[in-house]
């Protein structure tokens, strides 16, 4: 194999590396969005009475716990969101 070969060969590869960078940031961006949708909507639920078993945050669990899910007041998300 020449050194023109090699070339090649490594650009194709940067090629496949960076598109599926962008592929898996993309399916990051739609499951964050999906997360940020299911979140939204379980809070939902825990502000109506009338869901069975969507206790309201920030309730203690029978264990005594406070729920790690209510928000406490920071920014929405974690690392690496946003």
């Amino acid at each position: 194999m020449d050194s023109a070969d090699k070339s090649t060969d490594s650009e194709g590869l940067s090629d496949d590396l960076e598109s599926d960078a962008s592929k898996m940031k993309e399916r990051a961006d739609t499951l964050r969005s999906e997360i940020s949708d299911v979140r939204e909507d379980w809070r939902g639920k825990q502000e109506d009475g009338g869901v069975p078993g969507a206790e309201p945050p920030g309730k203690p669990f029978a264990d005594g716990e406070p729920d790690a899910a209510a928000p406490t007041g920071g920014e929405e998300g974690g690392p690496g969101e946003g």
